[in-house]
Parts: C-alpha cells; structure tokens; sequence
C-alpha cells in the first residue's frame, strides 16, 4: 500500500527522477522521504551537476544577491573560503545573543557586554 505525502512548499514544474531508483521528485518533502528511503542508493547523485541545478532552480526560495553593507546589532560571521568563498551573517537582538555565547564558552553570561562580543567574534 502506498504512502501518502502532505507537500505544503512549493512544487517543481518539471521532477528530478532519481536514476538509481527511478523515483520522481516534485517537492521538498518527497525529496527528503526519497533520501530516507534510499540514502545508499543515491548518494552519488547528490553530487551530479543535474541534481544541484534542480535544487537551485525550483527550491531556491530567494534570489541570492551580494549586499555591500547589513545593519546589524548583534551579529555572527562565517567564512568559508575554497573555490567558491562565502561570507555569511546572522543577526540577532542582545537577548539571543547572549544566549548563544553563553552555550558557545559555557559560561553563563547575563548581559550582552565585550565578553559576549568577542565570544561571538570567534
């Protein structure tokens, strides 16, 4: 018997069909009870040009831009650098961000000060 799937996102004009198992692919949700299903047998595909190009263009659910400058109060930086590099930052109010810092060092901070500046810097 089969399973029936709720899809609540979006869905792909045209499906990704697995070729190691024959599945048809239209939403998130079926992508990712797919990869459940049959982690081993599609894991090569993961990596096929044609697997990313189906996910960057029918789930990509903004257009991704280069800002010059982000207002932000609170704030953790990620680079990632290699043949792609990517900078990447997450704002968030004082709040949240002593509540990260405080699970990043393991210490307990209590107010957003130059400890938890520099914990978030790292």
């Amino acid at each position: 018997m089969g399973k029936v799937i709720l899809c609540v996102g979006q869905e792909a004009k045209k499906p990704y069909v697995f070729r190691s198992t024959g599945d048809r692919v239209f939403s998130i949700e079926e992508l990712c009870y797919v990869l459940y299903q049959n982690a081993f047998e599609v894991q090569e595909e993961l990596y096929s040009e044609e697997f990313v190009r189906f996910i960057g263009e029918e789930f990509t659910p903004i257009n991704i831009e280069e800002l010059k400058e982000f207002p932000a109060d609170c704030c953790v930086r990620q680079k990632v650098c290699g043949d792609y590099s990517v900078v990447s930052y997450l704002s968030m109010d004082e709040d949240t961000a002593v509540a990260f810092a405080s699970r990043y060092v393991e210490e307990q901070f209590e107010t957003y000060d130059e400890y938890v500046k520099a914990s978030m810097e790292d």
